[in-house]
């Protein structure tokens, strides 16, 4: 086949986002809240399928609630769910720092998922989600992409704002390597510390972990 199909209108992709539900039903409990970075749905949909079908086999007693998130700039499914409406309607011009989320469409399908598990959707500032990058890679050692941060980052802002419970267990699906869109981040390496000697990296290191710690902190 000499044609490209692009993502959100192929619906062979669905069926293979879905094994990432099988992934994280392999690997681990289930978690309560699964957190996705959504342009046109088509993985938060595919992760419904696959955990529907993991339900359906016994493999499940109850689905988790998926959460669709965008940047604020570029929102138009969030205010969609958020409206009570089916489908997307907004057409604005978008602006967010999540390239890779940069759409004013949508489809009725990521509503579905949404509120077939009883989740929500929620939209993060470029602060937060540049935020969430930093803080992923200073403490897991992950360089992922800023649309992959808007996951991690709506976590910390859904945790805050109350919409999940500080006790419950939550998953981020990272979509892509940092290395993928790297330009956001260019001013940020100007502000990594560097040791003047060998013998000083210890001691700039366990500043620069300390920092972070207290950054990551959630009151």
């Amino acid at each position: 086949m000499n044609h490209f199909i692009w993502a959100p209108f192929n619906p062979l992709l669905v069926d293979a986002f879905k094994t990432i539900a099988y992934e994280i039903a392999l690997d681990r409990e289930v978690p309560d809240y699964i957190f996705v970075p959504v342009a046109g749905g088509d993985l938060l949909f595919g992760l419904y399928k696959g955990f529907q079908e993991l339900r359906e086999m016994g493999r499940l007693d109850s689905l988790p609630r998926l959460v669709a998130v965008q940047g604020e700039g570029a929102d138009p499914l969030i205010r969609a769910i958020e409206k009570g409406l089916d489908t997307v309607a907004d057409t604005e011009p978008p602006h967010t720092v999540a390239g890779a989320l940069s759409v004013n469409f949508g489809a009725e399908y990521p509503i579905v998922a949404v509120r077939g598990t009883g989740g929500f959707g929620i939209s993060v500032s470029d602060e937060e989600i540049l935020r969430g990058q930093r803080e992923i890679a200073s403490d897991e050692g992950i360089f992922c992409e800023v649309s992959s941060a808007t996951a991690l980052a709506a976590i910390s802002k859904a945790v805050k704002v109350g919409r999940i419970e500080r006790d419950a267990s939550a998953a981020a699906i990272l979509t892509g390597s940092g290395f993928k869109d790297y330009y956001p981040i260019m001013d940020e390496a100007s502000k990594i510390p560097l040791a003047e000697s060998v013998s000083s990296i210890p001691r700039v290191l366990h500043a620069t972990l300390d920092a972070r710690a207290d950054a990551a902190r959630i009151d």
